[in-house]
């Protein structure tokens, strides 16, 4: 399965920390923002395109050189949270 970002956010780095903020007609539907680690924001920049869960894991292996259990298991907590919270789709 591929996921990708939906283009009604925009990421914005605000006094050294990076924010997803809503633009156009989602600013209604979203209220808030969303504050990213510097791993959620190499995941979210990965999903400019179709990508899949596994390459999204190893994206996190090369960067921050952790095991493939644990970068699988922080690429599918991550999806989940911007499944749930609207900014990514299915592809």
């Amino acid at each position: 399965m591929k996921y990708i970002a939906k283009n009604n956010f925009e990421l914005k780095e605000v006094a050294g920390e990076y924010m997803l903020i809503p633009r156009g007609a989602s600013t209604v539907d979203f209220n808030g923002v969303i504050v990213f680690n510097e791993a959620g924001v190499e995941i979210y920049k990965a999903l400019s395109e179709e990508v899949t869960l596994e390459a999204l894991a190893q994206l996190l292996v090369d960067k921050y050189n952790i095991d493939s259990e644990t970068a699988t298991a922080d690429a599918t907590e991550y999806i989940e949270k911007m499944l749930e919270a609207e900014i990514i789709e299915v592809a």
